[in-house]
């Protein structure tokens, strides 16, 4: 679906911007007086506002945890840890935020989460967010939480289905006959198909990957989705952890859904790319009619636990279909080292093949970084694509308030490289540890782009959401500034 911004929209993205880097150098200008008689001229000093921590312009002392965009980014949640008001002082906490302004400002909608938990019942951690993203209404959170009448901890799953305002505590706890996830890496939302869609949650655990299917706007119960048929090619290997979750552009139609999956924790793991359908047929690789699990990269180093599950993505173009063969084409992205060396490697798949993509143009740097992930607009034949590092792209943090790389390619061909290679950003969005770019629109011809900076241990991480209207050569901070003007 092909969507527009209107020009004045565009033009207040620039004025913040601006506002927010002149309020930074000019505090307060001084009011002139003259005195006619001795003509002498009186400074007087008047206060002038700056950047306002309302509606979360600025965030001191916080970090973005995890984020979800619709409608072309007019629309945007985040989950948030930082400072809030609690019984009139402020503590550390994670807040559910929302965005109707293209992510200039936010509302909380921790209230309405809470209405769920009955008194003495508390959520300690907010984990995932997803929407759909052609609806922004469709809204779901994965958190942990403290159920006092089991006196546990659960990870669920609340769903809202107009935009936050309500909360339903359906599907709940993602489990399955005993099986629970330990760790979350991914949450996310199929497209709409005649009344009907899925959520999909993955990580690590007993079970990797759950699925909860949603009709008429009635969530199931979770289903254990890696007991289907043909997962891992019916034992030939055995996947530790699912990293990314992709439901395909042609859902309604071909009900497909890929994933990355890991066989371990480093060294001598492998990557494979699963592709399933959830429709008629609910079974995964060759036994639901696609090709066998596709063999990425075999035999390194993977550090799924030291950089928080973001080892291993896919990115699809538009014209994606599972029906076909020759339109099984995927990016996938992955991390791993070589001895000392720390590699992010792009993969071209088609159908049961994958192939590291054009050496000289396609990787970015000779591939001697890590990414946090790749963003890929376009269709087969042709497109464009952004990428965000994981810190400095070698495994240690950016420098502070220098930013993140971000670096883009506007000639790519056959989902392949044969004559422009990738250029980094000119102004770079800040953070420290991994800044995630990623268009917001489905329509090729759109620039503006996204780049949020996932939060480090240290809260102090100097991140923000930034926004690009030139295909991520130049950002600018948009809002949850991670800094304190006085």
């Amino acid at each position: 679906m092909t969507r527009t911004r209107a020009w004045p929209v565009k033009v207040m993205y620039m004025l913040i911007a601006a506002a927010l880097a002149i309020s930074l150098i000019i505090i307060a200008a001084p009011a002139l007086k003259v005195d006619a008689a001795n003509n002498e001229v009186e400074a007087e000093w008047d206060e002038v506002s700056t950047p306002t921590m309302e509606g979360l312009v600025l965030a001191p002392n916080s970090m973005i945890v995890d984020y979800a965009v619709a409608s072309a980014g007019d629309v945007a949640y985040a989950i948030f840890y930082g400072k809030h008001k609690e019984d009139g002082e402020y503590v550390m906490d994670y807040w559910l935020l929302k965005s109707e302004d293209g992510a200039a400002t936010w509302e909380d909608l921790n209230d309405e989460l809470e209405e769920l938990l009955d008194e003495d019942d508390y959520i300690y951690e907010l984990v995932q967010v997803a929407t759909d993203g052609e609806d922004p209404d469709l809204l779901a959170v994965a958190l942990w939480w403290h159920d006092d009448s089991k006196g546990d901890d659960v990870l669920s799953v609340f769903t809202s289905d107009d935009g936050g305002k309500t909360f339903d505590d359906e599907p709940g706890e993602v489990e399955d006959g005993g099986l629970y996830l330990n760790e979350v890496f991914d949450l996310a939302i199929s497209p709409l198909d005649d009344d009907e869609r899925d959520i999909a949650i993955a990580g690590k655990g007993d079970s990797l990957i759950f699925r909860c299917h949603v009709n008429g706007g009635a969530p199931g119960s979770w289903e254990d989705a890696a007991d289907y048929d043909g997962w891992d090619d019916d034992g030939a290997f055995t996947s530790e952890a699912v990293t990314d979750i992709q439901f395909s552009p042609d859902w309604d139609r071909d009900h497909a859904i890929l994933v990355t999956t890991v066989t371990g924790d480093g060294p001598g793991e492998d990557v494979y790319l699963q592709s399933g359908t959830w429709g008629t047929v609910e079974a995964w690789n060759a036994d639901a009619g696609l090709a066998d699990a596709v063999l990425v990269v075999a035999n390194v180093d993977i550090p799924l636990d030291d950089i928080d599950g973001l080892v291993a993505g896919i990115t699809l173009p538009l014209d994606y279909s599972a029906k076909n063969t020759d339109t099984r084409y995927a990016w996938v992205w992955v991390n791993y080292k070589d001895g000392a060396t720390k590699v992010g490697e792009i993969f071209r798949v088609i159908d049961d093949d994958a192939k590291s993509i054009d050496e000289d143009y396609g990787q970015i740097k000779e591939a001697t970084l890590w990414l946090t992930n790749v963003s890929y607009l376009g269709t087969i034949v042709e497109g464009k694509a952004i990428a965000g590092l994981l810190g400095d792209g070698m495994g240690g943090e950016a420098d502070c308030c220098e930013g993140v790389q971000v670096y883009r390619n506007d000639g790519i061909a056959d989902m392949d490289m044969c004559c422009k290679g990738w250029k980094d950003a000119c102004k770079l969005p800040t953070g420290v540890w991994a800044m995630e770019a990623f268009y917001v629109s489905d329509d090729p011809g759109e620039s503006k782009a996204y780049a949020v900076a996932l939060g480090a241990d240290d809260p102090y991480d100097e991140g923000a959401w930034s926004v690009s209207f030139d295909d991520g050569d130049v950002w600018n901070q948009l809002s949850l500034i991670d800094t304190y003007i006085d």
